[in-house]
Formats: structure tokens, sequence, C-alpha cells
């Protein structure tokens, strides 16, 4: 697989909640999408306070959430 960078802080945060929040992805995962290293995928979670615990819930009746699925990593 090859990895491919976010542009900007922007798409990396972006990047990081769908594979953390919605894909459930792992840090090594998340390294293999995008080729930062464990110790920086650590820092970037802690510097957008991204984790499995603080997704936001989504409102009640809102219409289906679809989603690209990141870095290639397919079932």
């Amino acid at each position: 697989m090859e990895a491919r960078r976010p542009a900007n802080d922007a798409e990396l945060r972006s990047w990081l909640e769908n594979m953390i929040w919605h894909h459930h992805y792992g840090d090594e995962e998340i390294s293999g999408a995008t080729g930062y290293g464990l110790e920086e995928i650590q820092r970037f979670r802690a510097q957008f306070d991204i984790n499995v615990n603080n997704r936001p819930k989504r409102p009640e009746g809102s219409p289906l959430l679809v989603l690209p699925y990141p870095g290639g990593r397919h079932p």
C-alpha cells in the first residue's frame, strides 16, 4: 500500500476523525495510510483531541452519513 500524506492540518484533522471515529483505525493503520510515524500520529491525536471516546453524537433523525474509506484499506 502506498501512503499519502494530507495536504494541510485541516485535511489531517478530517482524515483522523474519519479513520478513528468512523472506521476504527489503530495507530499502525493510520501510519500506513498517511506515512507518518507512530509518535507523530499520537502527537496529532493529542493536538486535535481525537480519540475513540470523544466522537460527537449525531443528532436523532440525521440523514445517512456516507464517508470515504480512507487510506486504501478495504476489507
